[in-house]
């Protein structure tokens, strides 16, 4: 076997003996694989924390900066691999700190996997808490850590002055990200620190820490920012506010401590819709209730004269429909199409909303103003249920105008021609 393959076998795998037999007998401690890595010895046994080879290939005078093809140092290895000792000898012979790999050097790879001996120990030798990623999302070391949720490796940061408000390009601060990902402990030290609890992302959603938790469904961080001053009724891009996404993706318990906190529950987005309005669309029935008990407007329009009955309806959301009816929803409220909750459940086929609403006395035949074009086939009539029901309840289909609607309850136009019942 060649030396060159040899030397790069026994580094890769161990073999302290046949190294040091290696360099004694002449071998180059600075060699290069002969494939694209273009890796050297002392990056083989850094990267697989072999700390006896390291130490006698420093020895021989390796170049503790070496790189390989992708300009990973020894140190960047050793560094995300979290072998503490190896950073340590690497150090002593007078690592570059600041070498970089495709904009991350060893402080940011050890932040990021949450190497926090190695944090402190590059931090201890001059490593810049501040510097940022080279690449496009100029991405801090306190950022990497606060992502992963890695408590001693922030706490480290912060107390060699990391700046807890920094942004990256894309807009987000280290709270953004442990609000986000739900590290409450982060959360909290950082806030302790100085983090601003209503920071808002310069990115295009303009969204604060308590919104991302709100989203997520991260109950401990949301009652830490809450405790911290986040002020609950700062919204997010399309006034999207933290109760409304909380009660879109059925976060009860958080929608609760916002309530107890005084949020503004009817409190519009830029379409017109509310907490309930979102909470009634996805069938949160405990949400539904919780607003409701809590003076949630229930015949709210929206901006195109949606109710909350109307979207829970469109939904085939029974459960919430009956609750909604039963709170006092106006049954016959129509939206600016003139299309019924009626209406809205009907095109989407949902016959148990349409026995609901039957069995509490909609007007079956209030007319839809809006006239337009039904489809080819008519989901009223091509539905032989929903026929038979409206057979049984001599409903004017000639009134009534069947018509498709979208997902959320808006009319399409079709180009077709109307059908009524005597196509059948």
């Amino acid at each position: 076997m060649h030396m060159a393959t040899q030397h790069f076998t026994a580094s890769d795998l161990n073999h302290v003996d046949i190294v040091q037999i290696l360099l004694e007998n002449g071998a180059e401690s600075n060699i290069k694989s002969n494939n694209e890595s273009k890796i050297s010895p002392l990056g083989f046994a850094s990267n697989r924390g072999h700390i006896d080879i390291v130490s006698r290939l420093l020895r021989y005078s390796a170049d503790v900066n070496i790189c390989d093809s992708n300009g990973v140092s020894p140190l960047y290895s050793a560094s995300r691999g979290g072998h503490l000792e190896i950073v340590k000898l690497l150090i002593h012979s007078r690592a570059n700190l600041k070498i970089n790999v495709t904009g991350l050097n060893a402080l940011h790879v050890a932040s990021e996997f949450g190497h926090s001996d190695i944090v402190k120990l590059l931090l201890e030798n001059g490593a810049a808490p501040n510097e940022r990623t080279k690449d496009g999302n100029k991405t801090s070391p306190l950022y990497f850590s606060s992502k992963n949720g890695h408590l001693e490796t922030a706490r480290f940061l912060l107390q060699f002055g990391a700046n807890v408000n920094e942004f990256t390009s894309t807009g987000r601060t280290a709270l953004h990200v442990a609000s986000e990902n739900g590290s409450s402990a982060v959360a909290k030290l950082l806030l302790e620190n100085g983090a601003d609890p209503n920071v808002v992302s310069t990115c295009t959603h303009s969204f604060t820490p308590l919104y991302l938790s709100c989203m997520n469904g991260h109950m401990s961080n949301v009652e830490i920012l809450i405790n911290h001053g986040a002020n609950i009724n700062i919204a997010a891009a399309q006034c999207l506010s933290p109760l409304y996404v909380a009660s879109q993706n059925g976060h009860t318990a958080i929608v609760d401590v916002l309530l107890k906190n005084k949020t503004d529950i009817n409190r519009r987005c830029v379409n017109g819709n509310t907490a309930l309005h979102a909470a009634s669309e996805r069938g949160h029935l405990r949400i539904v209730n919780s607003l409701l008990e809590n003076g949630s407007d229930i015949n709210l329009r929206s901006s195109f004269g949606c109710s909350a009955l109307y979207y829970a309806s469109c939904t085939g959301k029974d459960e919430t429909v009956s609750h909604l009816i039963q709170h006092g929803a106006d049954i016959n409220l129509c939206n600016n199409m003139g299309c019924s909750p009626f209406h809205g459940a009907a095109a989407k086929g949902h016959l148990s909303v349409i026995s609901i609403l039957l069995t509490n006395g909609i007007d079956i035949n209030l007319p839809c103003t809006l006239r337009k074009e039904t489809g080819r086939r008519s989901v009223a009539t091509s539905n032989a249920k929903l026929y038979n029901t409206y057979l049984e309840q001599k409903i004017d289909f000639v009134c009534c105008d069947w018509i498709f609607v979208d997902d959320i309850g808006f009319p399409v136009r079709l180009d077709s021609q109307v059908y009524h019942t005597q196509t059948m």
